[in-house]
């Protein structure tokens, strides 16, 4: 079974509070600030395959970051993989950086990591 989550289907003034909690629920507890004025809108759609997420996410430039705080709330270990498709997102972890463009792929396993999404 899959689930859709649109911001379009939430009222303007409350859109990115709502993707903040969609996000930190479908994945992990994450900080989100948007990075831009204008109305935001994104779009999580999710598969649960056995133990394994898939999902694929469309939104607006923001930051989503992990503090260690967030980490602790959730211990359990895992590995995220990431296919960018679309715009832009900067990747910073432990002092390492790197910007992924259409076609990269990032793996990293449970850590404090900070990323910058532009899906344009």
């Amino acid at each position: 079974m899959a689930d859709f989550l649109r911001t379009d289907d939430v009222a303007e003034a409350d859109r990115f509070a709502q993707w903040r909690h969609w996000i930190s629920s479908t994945f992990v507890p994450l900080e989100c600030a948007q990075v831009s004025r204008e109305p935001f809108r994104g779009e999580v759609a999710s598969w649960a395959l056995g133990e394994m997420l898939v999902s694929r996410v469309g939104a607006d430039p923001h930051l989503a970051s992990r503090t260690r705080r967030m980490i602790a709330m959730r211990d359990t270990p895992y590995y995220k993989v990431g296919l960018l498709t679309k715009g832009s997102c900067r990747l910073t972890q432990e002092g390492r950086e790197a910007l992924l463009r259409p076609g990269d792929l990032a793996i990293h396993a449970r850590q404090d990591a900070v990323e910058e999404f532009d899906d344009r």
